[in-house]
């Protein structure tokens, strides 16, 4: 019975989102690059002063490729 009622609300959650909404395929050349969030390379930087203040080169290594990633 308890089943039963989870499928029968799931499938009236699903019912209820209209078609519109489900994201449709965008032109790659229509869409504006974002730059990345200030705060996300704020905490990379971060990272990588920290591993470099506590001797962990290979951390802080790897930090650095991630912001090169990035960018």
């Amino acid at each position: 019975m308890n089943r039963l009622l989870v499928l029968v609300i799931a499938a009236a959650l699903l019912a209820s989102i209209p078609a519109s909404s489900l994201p449709r395929h965008v032109n790659p050349e229509d869409v504006q690059p974002e730059p990345p969030s200030k705060l996300g390379l704020l905490e990379l930087y971060g990272l990588v002063v920290a591993s470099a203040s506590s001797e962990n080169f290979t951390a802080a290594s790897e930090n650095l490729k991630s912001l090169l990633k990035i960018y």
